[in-house]
């Protein structure tokens, strides 16, 4: 956004992620907008003015496990939006079945060569579902691989609360916005 000319206020509630976009501002050449990267809690974000565009990217809405924190979250947006304001959610659609079929098994996401290295980076997944709850915990596994030799690994957990359109349309509704129309794209 910023290399196309945008002002841009950047909000994560993580310092590591706020830094890594960091970063990646400082890698771009000649950006005709502004970032201004914000630590905070989108549920009680205290910023100022109004915004005519708010995203909410990376399926982060999925990060707010209570309809406390979701509606918390909502009435903040309302009261960031400009009157004629548009805020645009990336969400993720469920499909149930998918999540069956893969709960608990080992999958492949990607693999990557890594040219600065002459290695290869496997990611691999594992999710369980809540199915009540609407809950996924989800176990990351990085492999690092030169030739057939892993050279390094880690991994991470994270876990989400996935939607379904209704039901977020009645979350919009109680925090006084409205949907103007959703489109989702991806299943999984």
């Amino acid at each position: 956004l910023a290399r196309g000319g945008f002002d841009v206020t950047a909000v994560d509630l993580s310092s590591k992620m706020l830094e890594r976009a960091r970063l990646r501002f400082e890698w771009l050449k000649n950006p005709r907008g502004k970032v201004r990267f914000v630590l905070a809690d989108m549920a009680a974000l205290k910023l100022r003015g109004k915004y005519r565009t708010i995203l909410v990217p990376f399926r982060s809405f999925h990060h707010l496990y209570s309809v406390e924190r979701q509606i918390a979250t909502l009435r903040t947006i309302r009261r960031l939006l400009a009157p004629d304001g548009i805020a645009v959610f990336d969400l993720l659609q469920p499909d149930l079945t998918y999540f069956g079929a893969i709960e608990g098994k080992t999958n492949i996401s990607y693999e990557r060569k890594r040219r600065d290295k002459g290695t290869k980076v496997v990611q691999r997944f594992r999710l369980l579902c809540d199915f009540p709850r609407q809950m996924g915990y989800i176990e990351y596994f990085w492999d690092e691989y030169k030739g057939r030799q892993k050279v390094d690994s880690d991994r991470a957990l994270m876990r989400w609360r996935w939607f379904h359109v209704f039901e977020f349309e009645h979350l919009l509704s109680r925090a006084g916005l409205r949907s103007a129309f959703a489109v989702l794209v991806e299943r999984h």
